[in-house]
């Protein structure tokens, strides 16, 4: 029976109970004339103020609604001329048919059985999701479409010519001001950002100019501001002074961190120069608003994003607008069961902080979370109840911190361009001091937002004054030190970042030919890069047990400091490398979140390219989210190590913010399963295991059938397909011996100094080295030396492709080091692990030198307890079950690639070899010897490697006769074993996406 309530009719009703929920646009039922071709008339018309959405709706089984969706794509609003790239098909019950109309507007809201999806233009209208239907209540349906509105690809162009405008007017401006001998000029605009002139120091300057034009172009007509066209002077044409005058207007209602410092920058511009270079922007600006491409918020953090290049020291790589979606749903969901979000006061007291917060990519993305919600909570009073609040977001909610002049600039403008019109007082974004004060070297040197870890008042740094960014103007101290920074401890309820990641010490000084790289930024020198590190040192001396150890970079130091602010209850939230969930330098951090946290969840990206996995901009490594909530008191390092986090795999990263929503929902929902595959709508997304934090194996894992194996391998178990799980003769390498000498013992090139700091010489005039040995020189192939040592890789070559590997490494003791070797020649070994394991192109988990020898960088030794180990470790370490536990415990940081620290190492999944009888040990001897020879295929290639194949069945079932402790046959066990060899190698961390993988189904 169909329902009573024709759906033209029902139509106004829906629109209704969506206006209520999207605070600012215009939402119109079945309007005629709306669109510009005749005789069309969309179900619902979204006006967002960029591009138009349109709602199709029709009752279920709602055959037709999708090919009414995608015939509204491309089609134009009569209203605006702009055109239509997004439509919305919405399935509605038909028991809403039935419903009064008096009670008909209840019944929309209190429904939670709506269902549609959206079609997005594209080269071809692309589906999201791309199967299936997304599902809900009409808040959730009012949330999809802000996200959806939201057209990537037109802010993505946008970004584009406005970084073309910008970057074109800077290098017109630069050398019209080199070639006219003005350059003193671009020392004062330098000046301006506190800066030090440089070709970046005058984009960022430009950028900032004309992140003013677009500002003022969106409140043209605001409060009595003058448009862009009413900033030129009488003769037509963009002066500075007319400029300036326009801006001084703005200045005087508010908007101080917009223009004020675009104002500082303009002011000694010479006018020819200025008027060239403003016309320059302001078309740029007018070409933009009138495509109607983005928001200002939408736009703001992209531009800058692409602007920063001092990214090498600073290490302040931008968060993509959907990752910050993603990651900013999972926090602030993790605060709806705590915050009522109808209750304006208590989202007033709340305090959201990121103290690196470069362009503001992330505080913006949580402040459009919280205020999505507020408006969702409030629908009622059929106001925009985020719009009210604007002004507690601005002067006291949001907390931003950073140490570059633009970046704080434009954080500023961002957040308070979500409702332009609303004006503010003092924000609570602030510029950090960085290094000495104005060069001034009997002053401490400062380390930016970390000086909060000390000092809960911390200068706030907007020239050469303390000041924080304010609506009505910078706030200044006048020598008193009264105005300064402030952020009690335990008073933040999210702290959301991506802090920097670079070390104070380790490979970057050398490759990057600066001493302390984490304090490199901005030109600083050595000397102050030394008072910076001794200074975040002397911040450490009474902290307890804290993340950062100095091993993982600054990236902890960050945790630290977002720890000590967050309030019991509090969320953290983090883009972080992907090292944390496995890698030795994060331990600390790891034991943190562990007892300080609970709800932990850590989301990584099982694709096979570096590039794929992370979700910023430009890092080339992978990376991982982590979203936690604060505890009210830490618990036992023996009961975190008995608590279940959530590991998430995603196949790809979000697309736009409605992916990232849509993923961030499939997350957060309740399950009791202990790993399941996730899915938006009918497409499936990644994996979810259930597994303690200690397991960092699970980071990147896109089978939860390969990651269950791998786990339980470590606990003496054996979890094969199709079969149950029982015990195996397995153990942590460590129990069976240590590991030898490492490399940094016998390498080491630095030359130490003797009381005097003078470099120390031997008898013979030459230097003292740290090391031992003189490790260059190559050793050819059936050369016998006095201290040979298997040191690099050279799979290329063939000479690792088979079990039985020769040395390639004479080392010759230095002269001062001759009485030393011998001691290290004890713990000389055939046994030698593959620390940096490429799994797509090179064989062996681990290989037996023909005699002993020191184990080198790549090949690191291992001194088992019994010699006659030896052998049966390195074939078990190369079968598929040795692979897998070798891929678990390293970390994937890069390309198909599983890397071991030294400390690692004992960690590996191994064969018990004490629990290995004679004829076992025997058995193992006859298949060493049978298998040293033979060549293997690269690891990731196993599916298909007969000789893999066969030393799996030998070790596995001829030695140690696994299949009957698992109570099957022979070849049920290798069937079983094969489906997990196969699952292994499709994994993409291991093959990398080269095409040796296995051919997909």
């Amino acid at each position: 029976m169909s329902p009573r309530m024709a759906e033209p009719a029902l139509n106004s009703f829906v629109a209704s109970a969506l206006g209520a929920r999207l605070g600012g646009w215009t939402v119109s039922a079945e309007a005629t004339r709306t669109l510009t071709e005749a005789g069309l008339q969309p179900d619902i018309v979204i006006e967002t103020g960029a591009a138009p959405v349109v709602l199709e709706t029709e009752y279920l089984p709602a055959h037709s609604v999708e090919d009414d969706a995608i015939s509204r794509i491309g089609q134009t609003l009569a209203s605006t001329g702009r055109a239509i790239e997004v439509a919305v098909a919405v399935r509605l019950p038909g028991a809403l048919g039935e419903v009064a109309p008096v009670d008909l507007l209840a019944s929309v809201a209190s429904r939670n059985d709506l269902e549609w999806c959206a079609w997005i233009e594209g080269a071809d209208a692309v589906r999201f999701p791309s199967s299936g239907w997304l599902s809900g209540d009409v808040n959730s349906l009012a949330g999809f479409v802000e996200t959806v509105a939201i057209s990537e690809r037109r802010i993505a162009a946008a970004a584009d010519a406005f970084q073309s405008g910008v970057a074109q007017a800077a290098q017109r401006l630069r050398q019209s001001l080199l070639s006219s001998d003005s350059g003193a000029v671009l020392d004062k605009i330098a000046a301006a950002l506190h800066q030090r002139d440089s070709e970046q120091t005058t984009l960022m300057a430009v950028a900032v100019l004309a992140n003013a034009f677009v500002f003022q172009n969106a409140l043209a007509g605001i409060h009595g501001t003058p448009t862009l066209l009413e900033s030129r002077s009488d003769t037509g044409v963009f002066s500075a002074g007319s400029v300036s005058d326009a801006w001084q207007q703005i200045l005087a209602i508010n908007y101080w961190p917009v223009f004020a410092v675009a104002k500082d920058i303009l002011q000694p511009v010479p006018q020819a120069p200025a008027q060239q270079l403003l016309a320059q922007l302001a078309e740029t600006v007018e070409r933009l608003s009138g495509s109607g491409a983005a928001s200002v918020q939408d736009l703001a953090g992209q531009m800058f994003g692409r602007l920063i290049a001092d990214r090498k020291f600073l290490a302040t790589f931008y968060t993509l607008p959907a990752s910050a979606a993603l990651l900013a749903e999972l926090a602030v969901g993790q605060l709806d069961g705590h915050v009522a979000w109808d209750d304006m006061v208590a989202v007033g007291r709340l305090r959201v902080a990121d103290f690196a917060c470069g362009t503001g990519t992330l505080l913006s993305a949580a402040h459009r979370r919280i205020a999505s919600r507020v408006r969702r909570a409030n629908a009622a009073d059929g106001t925009d109840a985020s719009k009210r609040l604007h002004h507690a977001f601005m002067e006291d909610i949001l907390i931003g911190c950073d140490i570059m002049p633009a970046a704080v600039h434009l954080t500023a403008t961002m957040l308070s361009a979500a409702h332009p019109a609303t004006p503010f007082g003092d924000t609570n974004i602030h510029l950090m001091p960085y290094g000495y004060p104005e060069g001034d070297k009997s002053q401490p040197a400062a380390i930016g937002s970390l000086e909060l870890l000390g000092d809960e008042t911390v200068p706030s740094l907007f020239g050469t004054g303390r000041r924080r960014s304010s609506g009505h103007g910078d706030i200044c101290d006048v020598g008193n030190g009264a105005v300064g920074f402030a952020v009690d401890d335990c008073t933040v309820d999210l702290a959301i970042q991506n802090p920097p990641f670079t070390r104070p010490n380790g490979p970057e000084a050398s490759r990057l030919g600066v001493p302390i790289p984490s304090f490199a930024g901005f030109d600083t020198g050595e000397d102050e890069q030394r008072a910076m590190t001794g200074r975040l040192r002397r911040l450490y001396r009474a902290m307890d047990r804290p993340a950062a150890t100095g091993h993982a970079g600054l990236a902890t130091n960050f945790i630290d400091l977002a720890h000590a602010k967050l309030r019991p209850g509090g969320v953290l939230a983090l883009v972080v490398p992907a090292t944390v969930a496995s890698g030795d330098a994060w331990a600390a951090a790891r034991a943190l979140l562990a007892r300080a946290y609970r709800d932990i969840t850590v989301v990584t990206i099982s694709a096979g390219g570096s590039d794929d996995r992370s979700f910023s901009a430009d890092t080339g490594m992978a990376e991982a989210l982590i979203v936690a909530t604060k505890r009210e008191h830490e618990c036992s390092d023996a009961e975190a190590a008995n608590h279940d986090i959530t590991w998430v795999s995603l196949r790809r990263r979000p697309v736009n913010p409605a992916d990232a929503v849509g993923m961030a929902c499939a997350i957060a929902e309740k399950s009791t399963a202990v790993s399941e595959f996730l899915k938006v709508g009918g497409s499936e997304i990644g994996c979810r295991i259930t597994a303690p934090l200690s397991e960092g194996g699970c980071a990147h894992a896109a089978e939860p059938t390969v990651a269950a194996a791998a786990s339980r391998l470590r606990d003496g178990h054996l979890l094969l397909p199709r079969m149950h799980a029982f015990e195996a003769p397995t153990v942590a390498l460590g129990e069976l011996g240590q590991a030898g000498p490492h490399h940094g013992t016998f390498a080491n090139k630095q030359v130490l100094t003797g009381p005097d700091g003078q470099p120390r010489l031997d008898a013979h005039g030459g230097p003292v080295y740290n090391g031992v040995f003189d490790v260059s020189r190559q050793l050819p192939p059936g050369s016998v030396v006095e201290y040979p040592a298997l040191w690099a890789h050279d799979a290329a070559s063939g000479r690792e492709a088979q079990i039985v590997v020769a040395p390639d490494r004479d080392l010759r003791p230095w002269p001062a080091h001759v009485g030393r070797a011998p001691e290290l020649w004890r713990d000389a070994t055939r046994l030698h692990i593959n620390r940096d394991f490429q799994l797509n192109s090179q064989m062996l988990g681990a290989c037996i030198t023909p005699e002993r020898c020191l184990g080198g960088r790549a090949w690191p030794s291992f001194v088992a307890a019994e010699t006659e180990w030896e052998q049966p470790l390195a074939l078990w370490a190369n079968t598929t079950l040795g692979l897998i536990g070798h891929w678990w415990v390293g970390t994937r940081q890069q390309n198909g690639r599983a890397m071991l620290s030294i400390r690692l190492l004992p960690d590996l999944p191994a064969l018990d070899c004490r629990a290995l009888t004679a004829d076992q040990l025997d058995t193992l001897s006859e298949i060493f010897d049978e298998f040293s020879h033979r060549a293997l295929l690269p690891a990731n290639e196993a599916w298909h490697d007969e000789t893999r194949r066969a030393l799996d069945e030998a070790v596995l079932c001829d030695a140690l006769a696994l299949h009957n402790a698992g109570g099957v046959s022979r070849s049920d066990f290798l069937e079983s074993l094969a489906a997990l060899r196969a699952a292994w190698c499709s994994e993409p961390t291991v093959h990398g996406d080269k095409a040796t993988a296995p051919p997909a189904d």
